[in-house]
Order: structure tokens, then C-alpha cells, then sequence
């Protein structure tokens, strides 16, 4: 008896420094290493794009891993670190170049949508009932900052000193990063189900009643507004134009100055996801599968590519290459000039949330805890023997 109680003292103890050990801490080091998706699209203007003259469009496996969670919000990539936001109140970190798991960290709700990593620091929302804007010090593993974001959207993003979060309840608020306090706050007329987007000092954001707002960063003033007529649930893509897609299947190149529509296009179906925009050309993915390349100076039609498959998140670029994920999880790589089939894959589970890039790699997490790196083995193995 006394041997049997021994023994379960000793298992528990195992299990407790097993959790601890999986506790995540971010190590100063990797501050020097860059950051090439720290937030939701890429970067502020939503672009969804990243340069790169070293991808291949290869969809090698590289390294795969799992997590015990089901992804809710963007990926994040950020000092040599993947990051996933789970739907069991945790944040999963894996090391990009091994696909070591290196550990977990907890928050106080569901994280809404994804996260913003900037040097040490991750500003995320915390979904109903907890309604929380948070910033955590991941060195310290402690919270910096919390502020009441009632029904908070999608990822935050910072423009300038200020970080601008939107919340489903229609409400646009910038925060100081560094203290949390709130600097304004903007009514809509309507939902919010899409990030905020931002451009030469103003934010974009549309609404669920089919309007784009377009907002000035410093005061949060309304600048002017366009009734588009159908539901916005994606972010707006900031470059020449606001591009904005609708769920009605609808793309619009609107002026940034004034809203003027310059063109609009009827997609091959609905889409949900925000369009993406890389060298002159925007690229849109519908709920039938077509993904669609535009010129984005005139909306004309360039290639149109059937994947057949529902794909509900936004395509990414990458170089040369377009990458979308289906629900179905098939993974494609496209190229950009033409639609032709690079690479494809097949991965257990629905492929809700946009992949990530480093411009070498592609990061994506599935719908059934499965983590994967791809990439060209061939282009590894070189640099290994290098």
C-alpha cells in the first residue's frame, strides 16, 4: 500500500513538472531574429503578400507537429517563432526551423481572431464572456495591459503609436500599446466581422450592412463612407486602391482619398475571404473554389483557377506564387502569372485560417490540431550541407 501511494506521489509529481516544463517563456535571443508576418495579412495595409526571390513553390514537407487544440484565429510569425491561437484558452508556440513544440501559454478566454507580436509583446481580444483586449510581456509570461473590448474582432494592429482593434458590436478603438489607455473610440452603423486595415493615415473597415468606413488614425474621425450594398466580413487590401470584396461575390477599387469607385467586378461566387494584392495583381478566392487573378489597375480577368473545394480563408503570395488552403485541406501553390499548378498537398483537416510565409517556407495549421512547414527539401538539404 505504502509502495502503491509512493508511486502515484511520484507520478503526479511528473505530471506537474511536465506541465510546467511545457509552460512557454519567449528567451531574449530571439528578439534579434526578424519578423516576417508578425500580424493577420502580413502587414497593416492587409496586403496579404510577401516578397521573396527564394520560394520555389515547392510543398516539400518539412516538418509537421500537432497541438491538442483547434485553431481560432491567424497565424503569427514572428523572431524565428510560430504561433497559434487555440480555442482551449491557449496560445501555441513551435520553432520555425525544427518544428519544436516549445511550449504553451495560457490566457484568461478564447483569443478572437489572432494576434499582433511586436518585439516581446502579443496584443490579442479575448472572445465573450471575457471581452478583453490584452497585452502580454511573453518574456515574463506575465499580462502588461488589459482594456474591456466588448465582442473583440479580429487581430489588432498597431499603426504609428496607437493600436487599433474592431469589435463585432461596430466600435473602432485605439489604445496606447504601452499603457493600454484608450485615445478614441469610433461608432458604425452595423457589424464588424472583418480586421481594421490602414493606409496613409487612415483605417478602413467595412460592416456587416454592406458599408466601408474609412476613418482618420489620429482622432478617429470619420472621413467619409460608401454603401457598397452587401455584407463585408474580410479585411480591405490597401495599395493604389481600397480593394474590398463583399458576399455577394462583388470586388471594388475604390479611391483612397474619397471612396470614388474606379471599378467593380462580379467574382464567380461568394467570398468571405479578403482579397490580395502582389505586383499589380489582385488575387480572390470564392466559396466554389475559383480562385481569381485581376489586374488591379482595371479589374480585368487574368487566369481564373478551379480548386473545386470550399476555400473560406484568404489566399497569401509568396514571390511568385499564390498559396490557398481548402476546407477539404488540399493545399495549392499557383503561379501568379499564369494560375499553373506548382505544388499541391493533401493534409488531414479543413484549412480554415490563411497560411503563413517566411518567403522560403509556408506555416499552416489545420482544423484537427495538425501543424506542417513546407517548403523545397531539396533547397534544405543545401543549405544544410553549406
Amino acid at each position: 500500500m505504502r509502495r502503491q501511494f509512493v508511486i502515484g506521489i511520484l507520478l503526479l509529481l511528473a505530471v506537474a513538472l511536465s506541465s510546467c516544463a511545457n509552460r512557454y517563456r519567449m528567451n531574449r535571443g530571439v528578439l534579434s531574429q526578424p519578423s516576417y508576418w508578425p500580424i493577420p495579412r502580413a502587414d497593416i495595409a492587409a496586403t496579404g503578400s510577401i516578397s521573396s526571390s527564394g520560394y520555389s513553390g515547392k510543398l516539400d514537407t518539412l516538418w509537421q507537429g500537432r497541438i491538442n487544440d483547434r485553431p481560432v484565429g491567424s497565424l503569427a510569425l514572428a523572431h524565428g517563432q510560430l504561433v497559434i491561437p487555440g480555442s482551449r484558452k491557449r496560445l501555441w508556440f513551435f520553432d520555425c526551423g525544427s518544428g519544436q513544440r516549445l511550449g504553451k501559454l495560457k490566457v484568461s478566454g478564447i483569443p478572437q481572431g489572432g494576434l499582433t507580436l511586436v518585439d516581446s509583446l502579443a496584443y490579442l481580444t479575448l472572445a465573450y464572456p471575457r471581452n478583453r483586449l490584452l497585452c502580454l510581456d511573453l518574456i515574463h509570461r506575465q499580462g502588461r495591459w488589459q482594456a474591456r473590448v466588448k465582442d473583440g474582432g479580429f487581430g489588432p494592429i498597431i499603426v504609428g503609436n496607437r493600436l487599433i482593434t474592431s469589435s463585432s458590436d461596430g466600435v473602432v478603438t485605439a489604445h496606447d500599446p504601452k499603457v493600454g489607455k484608450q485615445l478614441w473610440k469610433y461608432q458604425t452603423t452595423g457589424r464588424l466581422l472583418g480586421p481594421v486595415s490602414a493606409g496613409d493615415g487612415r483605417l478602413f473597415v467595412g460592416s456587416d450592412d454592406g458599408s466601408l468606413f474609412a476613418i482618420s488614425e489620429s482622432d478617429g474621425t470619420e472621413l467619409y463612407r460608401v454603401n457598397l450594398r452587401s455584407p463585408i466580413v474580410s479585411a480591405a487590401a490597401i495599395a493604389e486602391y481600397i480593394y474590398v470584396a463583399d458576399i455577394k461575390g462583388h470586388l471594388n477599387a475604390l479611391s483612397p482619398v474619397d471612396g470614388t469607385v474606379a471599378w467593380q467586378v462580379s467574382l464567380p461566387s461568394s467570398t468571405w475571404a479578403a482579397p490580395t494584392i502582389s505586383d499589380g495583381r489582385v488575387f480572390a478566392a470564392c466559396r466554389n473554389g475559383d480562385v481569381v487573378a485581376l489586374d488591379a489597375a482595371t479589374g480585368r480577368e487574368l487566369w481564373r483557377y478551379a480548386a473545386i473545394d470550399v476555400v473560406k480563408g484568404s489566399p497569401i503570395v509568396v514571390g511568385k506564387y499564390v498559396v490557398v488552403g481548402t476546407m477539404t485541406g488540399r493545399l495549392l501553390t499557383l503561379s501568379t502569372e499564369t494560375g499553373e499548378v506548382a505544388g499541391q498537398t493533401k493534409i488531414p483537416g479543413a484549412i480554415v485560417w490563411s497560411p503563413v510565409s517566411d518567403g522560403s517556407r509556408i506555416y499552416v495549421a489545420t482544423q484537427t490540431g495538425r501543424v506542417f512547414c513546407f517548403g523545397d527539401l531539396h533547397e534544405q538539404r543545401s543549405q544544410e550541407n553549406h
